[in-house]
């Protein structure tokens, strides 16, 4: 093999050297919250689409920040999983009055 050829390497959960089962229940929450964390951010982008969409207006910057985020703090909270409810929890009681969110509310506080 040449030096500029890379070599693959793949990891996986047997190749761990425990065979403990809270490092391998460990393991698996580790990967559900970033399998969650990651829907979570494409489901707050599809939002901010479908408000631009809805509301006829391009939206950006701080706008889309604070909208995209609150939409995935309510994902959290939908998800049903503890470690993201609580973040989404400690989230809203820094931003009161952003959860629940919605689509329909999101334009009734654009209207006021």
């Amino acid at each position: 093999m040449s030096p500029e050829t890379p070599q693959k390497t793949e990891v996986s959960e047997q190749s761990t050297p425990s065979s403990d089962p809270s490092t391998t229940l460990a393991l698996s929450e580790l990967k559900n919250l970033t399998k969650l964390r990651l829907q979570a951010a494409s489901h707050a982008k599809r939002v901010a689409r479908e408000y631009c969409l809805i509301a006829r207006c391009l939206i950006g910057g701080k706008e889309r920040e604070r909208l995209e985020q609150t939409a995935k703090m309510q994902f959290y909270i939908d998800s049903s999983n503890k470690t993201l409810i609580a973040e989404a929890n400690e989230w809203a009681a820094a931003n009161p009055g952003c959860l629940p969110f919605s689509l329909e509310l999101a334009f009734q506080q654009s209207e006021t």
